[in-house]
């Protein structure tokens, strides 16, 4: 997905954004997109996850979006899991440093989010790339801080991401838009470290919209 693809689509079709979650209006032939309401501040979407390290710097995060704000029907049967989750995310990042405190292992680490779009979900922990299968609507720069409990194995991340480019994806017959480029969104994660991996770790998580372009 190319930024310069998204730009041609709009320009192309005469795209109104609609900000809101209304509808754009405009003449024949112009694409109509809704975009969610998610007033900064609040919460645009809540994730579940698992996580996979490679060492010596690699490190892989992915799961589904049980929740996203402004949207309903997320999932394509009455288990709402991975399995049936139509939004899934894929973060590939690598490790810049590694801290020790007392009991605590701070990480710091850089790379990339994306969310897809999946019209026939199929998802499965056993299998990470399953998880990036789909259509790419959503990436976003990141960087972010894990904090172990070495004595408990409890971790925690605080995680900032810079939308970097959108992709309008269609559901249930409606136009969507997930953000705009240079939005910002701040991940609060909390997850258990796994004794016999892989994965590593399990977690969940809620993102705040901190900025608005």
């Amino acid at each position: 997905m190319k930024a310069t693809r998204f730009m041609g689509r709009i320009l192309g079709a005469a795209v109104v954004l609609a900000m809101g979650g209304g509808a754009a209006r405009g003449g024949e032939g112009t694409l109509r997109l809704h975009q969610p309401d998610v007033p900064v501040g609040t919460v645009a979407f809540t994730l579940i996850g698992q996580v996979t390290n490679t060492p010596p710097d690699q490190s892989i995060q992915f799961g589904y979006l049980p929740t996203i704000t402004g949207l309903t029907g997320l999932f394509s049967g009455p288990t709402e899991d991975e399995t049936t989750a139509y939004f899934t995310f894929y973060n590939d990042t690598t490790t810049k440093a590694v801290r020790h405190n007392g009991p605590m292992t701070i990480i710091e680490r850089e790379g990339t989010t994306t969310v897809y779009y999946n019209v026939a979900p199929h998802a499965n922990f056993a299998d990470p790339n399953s998880f990036r299968d789909g259509q790419a609507i959503l990436v976003m720069s990141l960087k972010h801080q894990v904090i172990v409990d070495t004595t408990t194995s409890a971790f925690s991340v605080e995680m900032s991401n810079n939308v970097t480019d959108a992709d309008p994806f269609t559901k249930d017959g409606v136009d969507w838009i997930l953000g705009h480029k240079h939005d910002n969104l701040q991940w609060v994660l909390s997850g258990q470290l796994n004794a016999a991996p892989p994965p590593n770790g399990y977690f969940a998580a809620y993102v705040v919209k901190a900025h608005r372009d």
